[in-house]
């Protein structure tokens, strides 16, 4: 087991293709990705039939989903049930971890 820095990972790749994805774990029940964001960078809202929780490290990000929109900042967490539609739009750089159960299959 080996402890992970969220901002350790973090990386800004290329800013026209989006926000970075980094996937840092991957299990049969559930995977992790921390996403760098540039501001004005989304995720597109979209709906899933995964639970995922949102959880912002550094940055402003907007959080979309079925009831509404919440503006969140670091160290604040969420959770979008399964069913709903989600989105993530940054307000500044920012760094974000999502978890989605189960896991998206490539």
């Amino acid at each position: 087991m080996n402890p992970l820095s969220i901002r350790g990972v973090a990386s800004w790749e290329d800013p026209e293709d989006g926000p970075s994805e980094i996937d840092v774990a991957r299990t049969d029940h559930m995977s992790v990705v921390v996403y760098c964001f540039d501001e004005g960078q989304e995720l597109t809202p979209h709906k899933s039939e995964r639970d995922m929780s949102i959880y912002v490290e550094s940055g402003r990000v907007v959080v979309m989903n079925g009831e509404g929109k919440v503006e969140m900042g670091p160290n604040q967490f969420i959770v979008i049930k399964a069913g709903q539609s989600r989105g993530i739009e940054a307000r500044e750089r920012a760094i974000v971890l999502v978890t989605q159960s189960p896991p998206e299959t490539y």
